[in-house]
């Protein structure tokens, strides 16, 4: 069988019930306007376990548009962690 840190679910787990999804709303809308990407919309979310060995879930939000694309980060609160463009 697979060994590796595939077969350690735990280590990556965290409840969903941590996210706030009735901020997920805004924290598109602001994901928008802070990226200021031209004729940027929002093509996805991802919700997952943050780096540096921290067990608390972020949430993504990816902005595309015809010539550049990014995302930006936020805590499970909705505090801004991160932009990246």
């Amino acid at each position: 069988g697979a060994t590796g840190e595939w077969t350690d679910v735990e280590r990556e787990e965290f409840s969903l019930d941590a996210i706030d999804f009735a901020r997920l709303p805004g924290l598109l809308a602001s994901a928008t306007a802070d990226l200021a990407i031209e004729e940027g919309k929002v093509t996805h979310v991802i919700i997952e376990r943050g780096g540096f060995g921290t067990k608390a879930p972020i949430v993504r939000v990816y902005v595309n548009g015809p010539r550049d694309t990014g995302y930006v980060d936020y805590d499970r609160g909705g505090r801004r962690t991160r932009i990246a463009k």
